[in-house]
C-alpha cells in the first residue's frame, strides 16, 4: 500500500500569519513580471516571516504606464511603496528595482487586514472568503498596534449580491453582516 515511502520527500509546513501586528524580516521578493501570465494590475510581492517562522505574502501594487490608472491612484501606490521601503531602512530611490531588492533581509513591522470577498466555490456554490492583505508599516525600532478597524467585510451591496447568487445556486438563507449600522 506505501511501498515508497523512503523516496518521498516531506515538504515543511508552513503556518501563515492571521490579521494582527507583526515584527517580520523580508525573506524573498517577486515581480509579476516574471510571472508568465501578467496580472492585470501589476505588482511586487515580498515573503516575510517571524522569528517564531510565521509567513506572510506583502503584496505592493505597481501601475503601467497608459493603463489607465488615474494620476491620484499612481501616487497613493507609490507612496505606500516607498513607505514600505523606507521603513526597512532604505534610503536611495534612484533605481526602484535595486531598492526593492535592498528591502530583502531588512525587518520591520506590519500590520496585516483581512478583507472579505465572496465566490464560487468548485460546485459553483457561492461563499464568502477572507484573504489577509498588507495594511502599513513602521520600522523595526517602532511597534505597531493592530486595529480591528482594518479589516474590511462585505459592503452592503455584496452582500446583496451573494444573497441573490446564493438564491440563484438554490440556497435560501439570506447572508448579513451584524456589524453594519442599519
Amino acid at each position: 500500500m506505501f511501498s515508497n515511502l523512503n523516496s518521498l520527500e516531506l515538504k515543511e509546513q508552513k503556518s501563515y500569519l492571521k490579521e494582527g501586528a507583526y515584527l517580520v524580516t523580508i525573506k524573498s521578493l517577486i515581480s509579476s513580471d516574471s510571472l508568465d501570465r501578467k496580472p492585470r494590475i501589476p505588482y511586487i510581492e515580498y515573503t516575510a516571516e517571524t522569528k517564531t517562522g510565521e509567513t506572510c505574502r506583502i503584496r505592493l501594487n505597481g501601475y503601467k504606464d497608459g493603463d489607465g490608472t488615474s494620476e491620484t491612484a499612481k501616487e497613493i501606490r507609490g507612496k505606500i511603496f516607498k513607505q514600505f521601503l523606507t521603513n526597512c531602512g532604505i534610503k536611495n530611490f534612484d533605481d526602484w528595482v535595486k531598492s526593492a531588492k535592498e528591502a530583502i533581509g531588512k525587518s520591520l513591522y506590519i500590520a496585516l487586514n483581512t478583507r472579505e470577498y465572496w465566490t464560487n466555490d468548485s460546485d459553483g456554490k457561492p461563499v464568502v472568503r477572507k484573504a489577509v492583505e498588507y495594511k502599513t508599516s513602521s520600522p523595526s525600532d517602532k511597534p505597531l498596534t493592530y486595529n480591528p478597524s482594518y479589516n474590511k467585510v462585505l459592503s452592503p451591496q455584496q452582500l446583496r449580491e451573494f444573497n441573490e447568487a446564493l438564491k440563484l445556486h438554490g440556497q435560501s438563507e439570506d447572508v448579513s453582516n451584524d456589524d453594519l449600522p442599519f
